[in-house]
């Protein structure tokens, strides 16, 4: 089933995706991720940095993620602000330095120029055989970090969702009838939306980076 769907929604999705699977966030789980992604995004952030690499680990992605939200700051002052101790704030921040994704100057830090998410539009699917309402439920999660969320299900067990559509459009959860070694059928599609967590969109990002050569 998961072969099929990859397959057909990265045809229907634009083709050249970049799918992401069993992406997790917080304390929930999406089955697959479709991203599109953007070279352009890509070579410049290569440039920035001297070489591309993804920031796993979480609490750098934060510490990251609140030095790009402000102004220039001093290290004295990042480590008092925010909940975490100084002595993981300065570990981040030590990596952060080291790999070029934060500049000091004159005490003052901030984030290097031109660093910005290469994903430009992201869907979520869930993968169900039919249990339709524990899918329905981990899809409208993704509404997180992806811009439509969809439950795809197997085709002979689709008439409760059909008996059931005004739900998904209450929602606004895609649905996907997946017909065994045929195909897919899109029986609706989502409204677009911006995704509401930037630590989890962030993290998306992270996780399709491709190894490029910056020169």
């Amino acid at each position: 089933m998961a072969d099929i769907v990859r397959k057909e929604l990265n045809s229907y999705f634009g083709g050249d995706t970049e799918i992401t699977s069993e992406f997790r966030y917080g304390s929930g789980r999406t089955d697959l991720v479709f991203s599109r992604t953007s070279e352009k995004y890509l070579a410049k952030r290569a440039k920035a940095l001297g070489k591309l690499i993804p920031i796993e680990k979480r609490d750098y992605l934060r510490m990251f993620l609140q030095i790009r939200d402000r102004k220039r700051i001093s290290e004295d002052k990042f480590y008092e602000v925010g909940a975490r101790q100084p002595r993981y704030k300065k570990k981040a921040l030590s990596w952060l330095l080291e790999n070029n994704f934060v500049m000091n100057k004159g005490n003052k830090i901030k984030t290097a120029p031109d660093l910005r998410r290469h994903i430009t539009e992201s869907h979520a699917v869930e993968l169900k055989i039919k249990d339709w309402r524990t899918a329905l439920e981990q899809a409208y999660g993704g509404r997180a970090y992806t811009n439509a969320q969809y439950v795809a299900l197997a085709e002979e067990n689709i008439d409760p969702v059909l008996e059931n559509l005004d739900e998904f459009k209450r929602y606004n959860i895609g649905v996907v009838a997946v017909r065994k070694n045929v195909g897919c059928e899109v029986i609706h599609d989502p409204e677009k939306s911006s995704p509401f967590s930037p630590i989890h969109t962030w993290r998306l990002n992270e996780r399709t980076l491709k190894v490029m050569d910056p020169n």
